[in-house]
């Protein structure tokens, strides 16, 4: 168990610190599970995480974007050779190949910091963002209220909410509770040959109609053997082979 001090937060960052030690423990032990060589920490904060992340890698980075935080953590890991800790916006950062991703970044890059990893070549990820955000990103063909991201973290990898994370368990204490998820990318390599990217747009323009019907959207672009495949199924119904095929066929034209 660990004993964390509260400190009084600056919020112009949107930084919620995870104070609660058992929330601490999950989340270092599903890191763990993975074994990885290399971490990638989003928002090292004051560096509570980030100390005990270098002794479970071969090579560890920590990304702060606040200045007083980022001398805090460097003053904490000390001269340890296998960590570095740099100054600077993680969605400005390359995310180095074979390399786990891990932290409790800013609600308000989620979105962002999710797409960032599915485009690049990471192993996995770890992080805890807004519950209802992880609960939206985490709903399967059927539900009329998919996402779009949810179908593309479908494409290249699984998703699994680990625990539910109480507002309280943070300092200062956020509006709304929070979840620990974990994407593991196991299915990159069935499509390696997809622009990820390119097929993100193709997904969220798809999904700003997701109650229609595929015979709405694309009649004019189907072959007749394609077409018969999907009937009358709506947006929200298709799984993964499905959207697969549809953006191939879209592509063609």
């Amino acid at each position: 168990m660990y004993k964390i001090k509260k400190h009084p937060v600056r919020r112009k960052l949107g930084q919620n610190y995870l104070t609660n030690s058992k929330v601490i423990d999950i989340f270092l032990k599903e890191i763990i599970h993975y074994k990885p060589t290399k971490i990638l920490e989003v928002g090292t904060g004051e560096g509570v995480l980030t100390e005990k992340l270098t002794n479970i890698c071969q090579d560890f980075t920590g990304i702060e974007k606040d200045r007083e935080n980022f001398f805090k953590t460097k003053e904490k890991i000390g001269n340890i050779k296998n960590a570095k800790i740099v100054l600077g916006n993680v969605l400005d950062t390359n995310f180095p190949s074979d390399t786990m991703i891990v932290g409790a970044p800013p609600y308000s890059i989620s979105s962002e910091l999710i797409k960032k990893i599915v485009f690049s070549n990471v192993d996995a990820t770890v992080l805890i963002v807004q519950k209802e955000f992880a609960d939206k990103i985490m709903t399967l063909p059927g539900d009329s209220t998919r996402s779009y991201l949810a179908a593309l973290i479908s494409i290249v990898g699984d998703i699994k909410k680990i625990i539910d994370v109480n507002r309280e368990s943070f300092n200062p204490v956020p509006q709304v509770d929070s979840s620990l998820i974990n994407i593991n990318f196991s299915k990159r390599e069935k499509v390696s040959d997809i622009d990820l990217e390119k097929l993100s747009v193709f997904l969220f323009r798809l999904f700003k109609h997701r109650r229609k019907t595929v015979k709405a959207l694309f009649n004019n672009i189907l072959e007749r053997d394609v077409y018969s495949v999907y009937s009358k199924k709506r947006v929200f119904e298709l799984n993964e082979s499905d959207l697969l095929r549809l953006y191939l066929e879209n592509e063609k034209k």
